[in-house]
């Protein structure tokens, strides 16, 4: 699959855009909160899932950002065995802007998370203890509204004690159904997308569901009234706290489940029909599995067995007027560099190159490997020349390796972001083709 983190999040964004409308439409008004709840997360998960499955059942990359890093190098393009110079350039683009700015909110998002979960493994060390129904409590000065983390339920030091029994129950409940881990996928794809309105959408519904049900456990053991009474009076108290706990779901909405009739009546066939058709047009429109994955096991001949030869896609008037090899190897020079960890350590090397271009003209199979300078076809050598750094140091041979890896790396990376092909055409049909390139890296 060769694919861009862009198109990733649009298929992602249409996933989880499908499978809400359907949640809106046959389920929202439905009391079945353990339904309700697993639908949601296989929903979500289907979101992440559904896209990677042609990188699962083929040899396809994952999507990636495909963005070049931040180095000064000089390429040589060896055409008819004559080098020419291609100049240096210095990258800063736009994509570079998203990525820091992406980069920057996945950080405080991941250090808001270690932050709250070093903050309860405080709380566990040095607040008062005591035990509920077999479950832990912890009261500690710092924790503002009661919740249920760790396995554990946190309670402020003094909290009301005519109350203390239905706040312990609720959130003995959310520990009994394990909402914790539920949200765990949530907690790490809020990171990941903490961009993404949907990700709000799911973890706010999500939570809501796991209230409603730790609400409808507490009023099989309390009057209503009464628990009604505690949510309003304890969320005038706690209205200043932000996060996760008892007192922070919408009210109106928690009180109105207590007191409306209960629609429990099971999902029609026709839905679970109707779901089996929407999981599997996003299968095929949303993953490009039935397109990746080769059902007749067709064999990629070489270019030289073909009647026209694969070419890139003219992009510009200037490429329109050039040869479909000159196309190539611009477009390579543009993109390729010499990565950083091979300059520093030494690291020179001729690899070997190869991918296949199917009849939709999509790059699949793509590999570098290093070679012998003996097994290098002249003919299609790209030649990248970058200024070596290590001062005439020795270099490890483990830093060695590692720059060899680098540079294997950097190849499957330029090519990874060529613009798609004409296939190639052989007795009138188009046909997969295997193509070969050859780089050599030299440090001056």
């Amino acid at each position: 699959m060769k694919a861009e983190y862009l198109e990733y999040l649009i298929r992602l964004s249409i996933i989880w855009t499908v499978l809400l409308l359907f949640y809106q439409w046959s389920l929202a008004k439905s009391d079945h909160w353990n339904l309700k709840r697993s639908y949601l997360l296989g929903a979500y998960l289907l979101g992440w899932l559904i896209p990677l499955l042609p990188a699962v059942f083929t040899s396809s990359a994952v999507p990636k950002w495909g963005m070049a890093p931040f180095e000064q190098t000089t390429v040589f393009i060896f055409t008819e065995n004559q080098p020419e110079k291609l100049g240096a350039s210095f990258i800063w683009s736009w994509q570079t802007l998203i990525m820091i700015l992406y980069l920057t909110g996945a950080l405080w998002q991941l250090g808001r998370l270690f932050f709250d979960y070093s903050q309860l493994i405080y709380w566990k060390k040095s607040g008062l203890r005591s035990t509920y129904r077999n479950f832990p409590v912890i009261r500690h000065r710092q924790v503002s509204s009661p919740f249920a983390a760790f396995g554990t339920i946190f309670l402020p030091v003094e909290p009301d004690p005519d109350h203390e029994k239905m706040i312990c129950l609720h959130e003995s409940i959310h520990l009994k159904k394990q909402h914790e881990l539920e949200r765990i996928p949530l907690l790490i794809g809020g990171i990941l997308l903490w961009f993404h309105p949907m990700q709000w959408v799911f973890s706010r519904w999500q939570r809501e569901l796991q209230e409603f049900e730790a609400d409808e456990g507490v009023i099989k053991e309390f009057p209503r009234q009464e628990y009604g009474k505690l949510l309003i009076q304890s969320s005038m108290s706690y209205n200043k706290y932000q996060g996760p706990g008892l007192f922070s779901s919408p009210l109106k909405k928690r009180i109105n489940m207590m007191t409306k009739r209960k629609n429990r009546k099971p999902l029609k066939k026709g839905n679970y029909l109707l779901i089996l058709a929407l999981l599997g047009f996003l299968l095929i429109n949303c993953s490009d599995l039935v397109e990746e994955v080769d059902f007749s096991e067709k064999t990629a001949l070489l270019a030289s067995q073909v009647d026209e030869v694969p070419s890139l896609k003219a992009v510009s008037t200037r490429d329109q007027e050039a040869t479909p090899h000159r196309i190539l190897l611009e477009h390579v020079y543009k993109e390729i560099r010499y990565p950083a960890v091979a300059r520093s350590s030494g690291g020179e090397g001729s690899f070997h190159a190869s991918f296949t271009i199917d009849t939709d003209g999509k790059m699949q199979s793509l590999t570098a490997k290093a070679v012998p300078k003996e097994d290098v076809d002249e003919d299609l050598r790209i030649v990248v020349v970058g200024y070596e750094s290590v001062d005439g140091k020795s270099v490890p041979v483990q830093e060695t390796a590692q720059a060899i890896s680098a540079l294997e790396r950097e190849i499957e990376r330029t090519l990874a972001t060529l613009p798609d092909w004409n296939p190639a055409y052989h007795e009138g049909k188009a046909v997969p083709v295997r193509m070969d390139l050859f780089f050599e890296f030299k440090l001056e």
